[in-house]
């Protein structure tokens, strides 16, 4: 599980300062009409994820949405390496990417909570987590030091390649859960009882409105979106005046990316276990 968290967000760091000098080719101004665009096709999207869960047990389609991602880098990768109509391409991109990053961590976690029981998941948890944090310190330092000497597009390879062994890395858990459980008529048994979620395309908003609590975290993601994209526009304005090449930009987002993820894992391995067990949970979110 530490592997396959890993693998993921490498290969999605990888791919995310590719994005933003993608955000920034047509220009800052730009940058709204692709955020609009990230929310149409999110709205479009999540029901069919909604459908997909509501009818296969996600183990079984986990492998296949994978599949279609790995695809769709390569078409990607035909496009950058030979410079076709990059204009439409680069603003596809970014948008593709912003959905990719929400199915693939989302469909990370509901698949630990599928596999492990509610003990096991508060003792293990956090170190499955702490592969995402090397891992968001493993992409950007691939994107970094072989920018200039493979390119852009070759970067898009090498993210694929990685999301291929998260794949295998979902086969192997399969096969060891069922190692553990023993018998066949028990991994039957735990099969069907794992099964699809059921419920409608639109079940888990329906579910968010019934709760204040859950309503109450909607606003504050909402509100930490908010902040975090009025930053992110003067972040890319200021790199779109200093830096004209965008095998420059990458790189200089990849940087960006680095450095922030390794000040993420200082603090999580030296400041919020402390602040936590001080202030508990409300005060240190609010500190």
């Amino acid at each position: 599980s530490f592997l396959y968290f890993f693998s993921l967000l490498t290969a999605y760091f990888i791919l995310r300062p590719i994005r933003d000098a993608m955000g920034i080719a047509s220009g800052v101004d730009f940058l709204p009409w692709l955020f609009s665009a990230t929310f149409v096709v999110m709205l479009v999207v999540m029901p069919v994820y909604g459908a997909l869960v509501s009818r296969f047990p996600r183990r079984k389609f986990i492998p296949y949405v994978y599949l279609f991602f790995i695809l769709n880098l390569l078409l990607f990768w035909y496009f950058f390496a030979y410079n076709i109509r990059m204009d439409i391409v680069a603003q596809i991109f970014f948008v593709w990417l912003s959905v990719f990053n929400v199915f693939v961590v989302s469909i990370f976690w509901s698949f630990m909570v599928d596999i492990y029981k509610s003990d096991d998941s508060k003792a293990l948890f956090g170190l499955i987590a702490s592969g995402g944090t090397i891992g968001g310190i493993a992409g950007p330092s691939i994107v970094t030091l072989f920018t200039e000497t493979i390119g852009t597009e070759s970067l898009l390879l090498i993210s694929a390649a990685i999301l291929l062994f998260a794949i295998f890395c979902v086969f192997k858990l399969v096969a060891l859960r069922k190692e553990k459980i023993g018998n066949t008529d028990e991994i039957n048994e735990t099969e069907n009882k794992a099964g699809a979620i059921g419920g409608g395309v639109w079940a888990g908003v329906i579910e968010v409105l019934k709760s204040r609590y859950l309503v109450g975290i909607s606003a504050l993601v909402f509100l930490l979106s908010l902040t975090a994209t009025f930053a992110y526009f003067q972040q890319g304005s200021l790199i779109y005046e200093a830096y004209p090449q965008t095998d420059e930009r990458v790189q200089v987002f990849g940087q960006i990316d680095l450095y922030v993820s390794m000040i993420a894992l200082v603090f999580q391995v030296f400041v919020a276990g402390p602040v936590l067990s001080s202030f508990g949970v409300k005060g240190g979110i609010i500190i």
